[in-house]
């Protein structure tokens, strides 16, 4: 089995290409999980894509397993939740992914900070 280091400042995390490909599988199947008719599919496929390149990063960073998990599963209803909506609201619909990804990740974000407050 081939083994990649990354080295980051305070720690060399070890990822292998088993886990790299456990995880691109895990987000191939993300579409046909989130659909809610046929339309959605390739709906899925492009956010699946979107969002891969963030849990490949978080993989990199050597997390824990646990953590890990946790994070690619909040991710993975992220993208449920978006394709809900686009079926729920045909405005929604109508808007690119990228955008309504970026609208509900601001969301979020907004909610967040006011509770800090």
């Amino acid at each position: 089995m081939r083994r990649f280091v990354l080295t980051l400042k305070y720690r060399v995390p070890v990822f292998t290409v088993a886990a790299t490909e456990k995880l691109r599988q895990h987000i191939s199947r993300w579409p046909e999980l989130w659909k809610i008719d046929d339309r959605e599919v390739e709906i899925g496929r492009h956010l699946a894509v979107s969002l891969g390149p963030f849990l490949f990063d978080l993989l990199q960073q050597g997390l824990a397993d646990k953590t890990f998990a946790r994070l690619r599963d909040h991710i993975e209803m992220l993208g449920g939740e978006i394709i809900r909506r686009r079926y729920d609201d045909p405005d929604l619909a109508k808007r690119p992914i990228n955008e309504l990804l970026s609208n509900l990740i601001s969301a979020k974000e907004d909610r967040h900070h006011q509770r800090q407050m």
